[in-house]
């Protein structure tokens, strides 16, 4: 498994879940990572248990969705539960950034730039889990967003996070990774910039 990024061996038996929302970008998810080599399975949130995660998962992607965070209780409080076992890394895309955050303690507001099926540019951090060769590049990235995390301190150890009109559209942890865009949009020109170490570390 892994405990944050590519610190221990993963189990080939395992593979990367992916939770739908009922959303149709979920598919597209999968059929990025798949493309990539990537075993994934689809559930849906609300057939999702703490117990059956850590059976079968080493990664959980937290996908896009309609609506706001705080209809979704349940996966906010798993995401809390999975924080604390420290070997599964959680990403989360849209709708999924903002539940991660939500978790943390953040608050999730109307953006002040509502973004549908906006392509727009997104400098690329120095983060080790990024290809280290575009940091400080612009890239192009797709949005589908009206919500947005507002920013606020966090005693969340090893938390960074970008920000973009006043709200965070990037966040990365020692075992997370979130945007608030779609990296896996055909507006977005650079997902295996933004999942290089991750993709890297399953595809070996």
């Amino acid at each position: 498994m892994i405990k944050a990024l590519n610190q221990f061996p993963i189990l080939i038996s395992m593979k990367v879940l992916i939770v739908d929302f009922e959303d149709s970008f979920t598919f597209n998810i999968q059929g990025m990572i798949n493309d990539w080599g990537i075993t994934s399975e689809v559930l849906h949130y609300k057939k999702l248990s703490l117990e059956e995660i850590k059976k079968n998962y080493h990664t959980i992607i937290w996908g896009p969705g309609p609506g706001h965070p705080n209809e979704y209780a349940s996966a906010i409080k798993l995401i809390e539960e999975v924080f604390k076992q420290n070997n599964i890394y959680q990403i989360g895309i849209c709708l999924g950034h903002q539940l991660i955050f939500k978790s943390l303690g953040f608050e999730i507001v109307e953006a002040p730039q509502k973004r549908h099926g906006r392509r727009t540019g997104y400098q690329v951090p120095s983060w080790e889990e990024f290809d280290q060769k575009y940091g400080g590049t612009e890239l192009w990235v797709q949005y589908y967003s009206s919500l947005a995390v507002k920013e606020s301190v966090s005693l969340k150890e090893g938390l960074e996070y970008t920000i973009k009109d006043g709200v965070i559209d990037s966040g990365k942890g020692p075992n997370h990774l979130s945007f608030q865009f779609h990296p896996e949009s055909v507006g977005t020109n650079c997902p295996e910039v933004l999942f290089y170490k991750w993709r890297k570390s399953l595809i070996q």
